[in-house]
């Protein structure tokens, strides 16, 4: 037998059941986000040590390049302040490429903690802030969903008083 008043019933109970869904998606994009959240800090650690590992392998082969002109420099017969001179700007060299890398490594480790403040920061606005404007959104549309609810067993309550007769 057909519904009399208003609507069909079924059609109310189906949209109270999308409320429901929609509340639990909400949770469910909160608990997401959190989740990405973290993602993006072990995502930060990779990116910076191999920032690092980029640095210490460029000084390597700079030294490894010093060591071999050194190693020529050493097979000539060159004597005297000629000599010296040579090898003390191989020193200096070494000494600058370790200064360098010192600083961009410095720099590296700098970034990494500049760059975890913002995503301990962007977490805690999930995890506090976005995560309790979603748990709301769920609350809201689970009252919507028991509202549904409530408005199709009055439909249904119409319907039989107006099917019996009273």
């Amino acid at each position: 037998m057909a519904e009399r008043i208003g609507a069909q019933h079924a059609d109310v109970e189906t949209t109270g059941r999308s409320f429901d869904l929609a509340g639990q998606i909400a949770q469910v994009t909160g608990a997401d986000a959190t989740g990405y959240a973290g993602e993006m800090e072990a995502g930060l650690d990779e990116i910076t040590t191999l920032l690092s590992g980029h640095f210490e392998q460029l000084a390597g082969e700079l030294r490894q390049k010093v060591a071999d002109h050194r190693a020529r420099l050493e097979a000539t017969d060159w004597q005297g302040a000629s000599k010296d001179n040579a090898n003390a700007a191989e020193q200096a060299l070494n000494g600058e490429v370790d200064r360098v890398l010192e600083v961009a490594l410095e720099e590296t480790s700098r970034f990494r903690t500049a760059l975890h403040a913002q995503a301990e920061s962007f977490r805690s606005v999930i995890e506090g802030e976005f995560r309790a404007a979603m748990q709301a959104t769920d609350a809201d549309y689970q009252q919507l969903a028991n509202a549904s609810r409530q408005f199709v067993h009055n439909l249904q309550q119409a319907d039989a008083t107006i099917r019996y007769g009273g």
